[in-house]
């Protein structure tokens, strides 16, 4: 998942993604970006025979 964000005021922000796998849930957040010059992107990942799915998202801002 990749997150872009305005270019005012300067924020920084990171994407945060929540996994599913089974019964198993997670997060997993994503790098700190300036908005408007970077995006930040978090992604799922499971195991070799066990892909994991992005269930939502949300975003910090600070």
């Amino acid at each position: 998942m990749h997150c872009y964000g305005p270019s005012y005021p300067p924020y920084t922000y990171r994407a945060i993604a929540h996994c599913v796998w089974g019964n198993a849930f997670w997060s997993v957040a994503g790098n700190w970006a300036r908005m408007g010059f970077r995006s930040s992107s978090a992604e799922c990942s499971g195991g070799l025979l066990s892909p994991a799915l992005v269930a939502g998202y949300d975003v910090d801002v600070i």
